[in-house]
């Protein structure tokens, strides 16, 4: 007891023991105190959430019995990664998207195709940066938690996105499908990769292969889902009748208004030709002027939210939210229920196959065995370090290149070939049921590429070499992106499905480039930086994965858009002025407010063009195209300057790692 700086004993202690206790430490006064030895006066530490629920349903909450069957868990990380990799059929949303509210074609209030690819930006962005920031946090609390936290970022992320279509709201989209769905799968993209890894030790490439191949392939499965969904999804608007039988006029603003007889009102319309509907997979419909519809109240989309989309086929809708909000349950569903299910390794658990070599070879060749395995080890270089060397940012350029290209064409996949090949005579055939379903069938194309691309390239490093298999990529998928455009081209001066085909081959062949660059680059890392702190070393490459999810989409859009722009001067200025001001009303030196509204478009410019005015659809990629091959050259070059590390950064030449690290 303390008072005014002196120290009060009870009288039970002699003089000796008081003075001898004035000086004693605190430590010594709870001693002679009637505390028990061991405990202290101090109050325990007060845990956070994370501590309880990690002392609840962390790593050591997930072990397997001594005798479990190592293969169930292969289906939790294939089905995981299935619903994982489902983000890459987005460009089956691209085009309903862009006429959200018009539903049949886009309306003045509809998104353009390069604010749509934003979702996807998004989703890349996130993912990579949570995989990042996050990796340690995933190996502390343990595959459960974090499946079950990614799981419900994931499926909740894409739900909210798709009340952001509701409302057409472009921030709430990039809010649920964009960010939240983007961290969701960074956080639920590691823990089946992790468990396959040590359930499988003895044989560790087939482990990372099943994931990453239901990763790789999960937009092969769902591109026919989401195909199914938006047709039984879809609703279209009011129709008024015929163009030549309903009475319109133009806007200041340059918006088509209908008389409407019901109301008495004029209301915005759209004057939707047979090539419009046909172009969607809306044949069955009349053209003539639709009615365009305004889209929910926040009260009222609350509420249809809450019952489930199915209420939403009495709206007039694309399908796009339905579709979306749909899948995201399901991907919650399945994701949720892997996450739970989970189980890993015990302590000490060795395969059966290990366990019977070990029992069959002897220590001689055991210790020989082992030599030569360090001498193949390359050496360690700490993760603190690794940033500093040349090797990581040369690395890290080179995934750049593959990882950019890849996501730029697997984000307009759909968009591109339409764009490129919708009217030519080769495709007229193969367009039997529908444009919407002949992209669809290219989407699914370009995923099994993605998908053998990482198996294959995976497995062929093992024999050509990391180097050399990244140097492959970027040598021929240069000229192949640059020769694109003469495909293109080719089409058109040819009746034959060569030019398709060859195109299908060359775009096939870029993206299992690109599929196989993620397959590669751990290995590559590994290489150069050791094995030690490879997980957080590839965490920061996939930084690089993260901007590739900005440039590779943008470009694609941003050029296309510029390109569509020019082209629709161009015919505008090849248009005969009183034909133009008849068909839109306004005449041609108000072009630019037909532009920003969406009442002009090529296609309606090459109505009121003669017959044999050529279509520039064709070729509003070839830039995009260009710069994807300029890209993958630089990235060439940056992998031919990666050297060997140099010996300084080694953690065996550094003291200040020997006494902490070397001895652990």
């Amino acid at each position: 007891m303390l008072r005014r700086g002196r120290v009060i004993f009870k009288k039970r202690y002699s003089p000796l023991a008081n003075s001898h206790l004035k000086s004693c430490s605190r430590t010594s006064l709870q001693f002679l105190s009637n505390v028990p030895a061991g405990q202290t006066n101090e109050k325990p530490e007060k845990k956070g959430f994370w501590d309880k629920l990690i002392e609840k349903h962390g790593n050591h909450k997930v072990y397997a019995p001594e005798n479990y069957n190592r293969w169930r868990m292969v289906p939790y990380a294939v089905s995981t990664h299935l619903c994982l990799g489902a983000c890459y059929a987005w460009s089956i949303f691209n085009e309903p998207l862009t006429r959200e509210i018009g539903v049949v074609a886009p309306s003045a209030q509809d998104w353009v195709l390069s604010d749509v690819m934003g979702t996807f930006m998004g989703i890349i962005i996130s993912q990579g940066l949570a995989m990042a920031l996050l990796g340690k946090w995933v190996e502390k609390v343990g595959p459960r938690i974090a499946g079950v936290t990614g799981s419900l970022l994931y499926g909740g992320g894409m739900m909210l996105g798709a009340l952001g279509v509701l409302q057409h709201s472009l921030p709430l989209m990039y809010c649920g499908y964009g960010a939240l769905a983007g961290a969701g799968m960074g956080i639920a993209y590691l823990p089946p990769v992790a468990t396959l890894i040590r359930w499988f030790p003895d044989r560790r490439g087939l482990a990372t292969g099943m994931a990453i191949c239901g990763f790789g392939g999960g937009a092969i499965f769902i591109t026919s889902l989401k195909k199914k969904f938006l047709r039984e999804y879809f609703q279209p608007p009011e129709y008024l009748g015929p163009i030549d039988k309903i009475i319109t006029k133009v806007s200041p603003d340059g918006k088509i208004l209908a008389f409407v007889e019901k109301t008495q009102e004029w209301k915005e319309a759209l004057k939707v030709t047979t090539r419009d509907l046909v172009s969607i997979g809306a044949s069955h419909l009349q053209d003539g002027h639709w009615l365009v519809i305004v889209y929910l109240s926040c009260v009222n989309t609350y509420k249809y939210y809450l019952v489930f989309f199915f209420f939403l086929k009495k709206k007039k809708t694309t399908g796009v939210a339905a579709t979306m909000g749909t899948l995201g349950l399901g991907y919650l569903a399945v994701c949720l229920t892997g996450a739970l299910i989970v189980k890993s390794p015990p302590p000490g658990w060795v395969p059966p196959s290990a366990k019977q070599s070990l029992t069959t070879t002897n220590t001689n060749a055991t210790s020989m065995k082992t030599s030569a395995v360090s001498k193949l080890q390359p050496e360690d270089v700490h993760v603190d370090d690794v940033m500093k060397t040349p090797q990581f940012w040369l690395q890290w350029c080179t995934f750049l290149s593959t990882a950019t290209v890849g996501m730029g064409l697997m984000s307009s996949a759909k968009d591109v070939l339409v764009s490129c090949f919708g009217t030519t005579t080769a495709a007229a055939s193969a367009m039997a049921a529908g444009p919407a379903a002949f992209a669809a069938s290219y989407v699914q194309a370009l995923s099994l590429a993605n998908l053998s691309g990482r198996f294959i390239w995976a497995s062929g490093s093992e024999y050509i070499g990391r180097k050399n298999t990244f140097l492959l990529f970027c040598c021929v998928g240069g000229p192949l992106y640059a020769t694109l455009p003469w495909i293109v081209t080719s089409a058109f001066e040819m009746e034959s499905y060569a030019p398709l085909a060859l195109f299908y081959g060359s775009t096939m062949l870029i993206i299992s480039f690109f599929g196989g660059g993620y397959s590669t680059v751990p290995a590559y890392e590994s290489d150069l930086f050791g094995t030690k702190y490879i997980g957080a070393i590839h965490g920061r490459m996939m930084t690089a994965s993260a901007l590739s999810g900005i440039v590779g989409p943008m470009v694609f859009a941003k050029l296309r858009h510029r390109e569509e722009i020019k082209a629709i001067h161009d015919l505008a200025s090849k248009c005969d002025k009183t034909i133009f001001e008849n068909k839109f009303g306004v005449p041609t030196d108000k072009l630019q407010t037909l532009i920003d509204n969406k009442a002009v478009s090529i296609r309606k410019l090459l109505d009121v063009l003669p017959q044999d005015t050529i279509d520039p659809t064709p070729h509003l990629y070839d830039p995009a195209f260009q710069t994807m091959g300029g890209i993958l050259i630089l990235g060439a070059i940056a992998n031919g300057m990666v050297r060997p590390v140099n010996s300084k950064w080694w953690m065996r030449n550094q003291p200040k790692y020997q006494t902490n690290e070397l001895r652990k």
